[in-house]
């Protein structure tokens, strides 16, 4: 599952953690608001909202900012993308994906990766599950 890690900010602040159904959780909620034509920013339960780090990609490219309202900034615009059934890859506007890391947790485990279009990377396979 994503997670904000504690409400942290910066490089170092999105991490992927093994689902252990604790709903109550809020490291780990999070909702989708419309900026329009399909792009999202993602925020947190904390406030914050997920960035792609200027298109980094690799390790420790993926962070949780405070959230400016600044519309215009587009490391924090996200699109999903169906993968078939209830899967989604989240694209962001530099044309990055979310990845998982291969499955590590932690932190410094979510990233941004480039958007090779290889529809069998599960680490860039996500669910929306509500709460």
């Amino acid at each position: 599952m994503l997670d904000s890690w504690g409400g942290q900010t910066g490089q170092n602040s999105a991490a992927c953690q093994p689902d252990n159904g604790a709903a109550n959780n809020v490291n780990r909620w999070w909702k989708l608001e419309s900026l329009g034509g399909g792009w999202f920013k993602i925020k947190s339960k904390e406030g914050t909202v997920l960035d792609s780090w200027g298109g980094k990609t690799g390790q420790d490219s993926l962070a949780c900012q405070p959230d400016n309202g600044a519309a215009n900034n587009v490391n924090r615009w996200w699109k999903l993308e169906s993968l078939g059934g209830e899967w989604f890859k989240i694209k962001s506007k530099e044309g990055t994906v979310i990845d998982s890391w291969g499955g590590k947790t932690g932190q410094r485990s979510a990233a941004c990766q480039p958007d090779n279009g290889a529809g069998n990377n599960v680490n860039r396979y996500w669910k929306f599950m509500p709460l």
